[in-house]
């Protein structure tokens, strides 16, 4: 998608955060702000979308993350065995497809404030994990 076709979906104009250019790309990162306290940040390069990213803006995870849940979650799993694993979906938290690679980050609550399971997938398989305040 062109930044003139995210603002009209999105209804108004980005705020420019940074521009760069090297050789022939140009990258420039837009951000919009909801009406609560969520953002949403979406990378163009030559204006093209290569990656959005947000936080309190999507729907919240109906899984909830544990450190034995965690634990089960091996690398080369697809998303629908984390999910069945978490219990629900995780929130996307960051979509990025660049030169035919597809990159997702998904966030799990854990069940103490501000507790999470953080996991990425690369072309569809877990490719790395994080955890922060998860108990056992």
């Amino acid at each position: 998608m062109t930044y003139d076709q995210v603002k009209e979906i999105i209804g108004s104009d980005g705020t420019e955060q940074s521009t760069s250019a090297v050789g022939n790309t140009t990258t420039t990162i837009y951000e919009w702000d909801s009406d609560s306290f969520g953002v949403a940040t979406v990378t163009f390069q030559n204006d093209k979308v290569v990656n959005k990213a947000q936080a309190g803006v999507g729907n919240k995870s109906t899984g909830t993350a544990t450190m034995d849940k965690y634990n089960q979650v091996q690398t080369g799993m697809s998303y629908d065995q984390v999910k069945e694993i978490m219990g629900g979906d995780g929130e996307l938290e960051s979509d990025t497809d660049i030169s035919g690679s597809k990159s997702q980050l998904y966030l799990w609550n854990g069940e103490s404030v501000g507790s999470n399971a953080s996991i990425t997938f690369t072309d569809g398989a877990v490719s790395s994990k994080a955890q922060f305040g998860l108990d056992e």
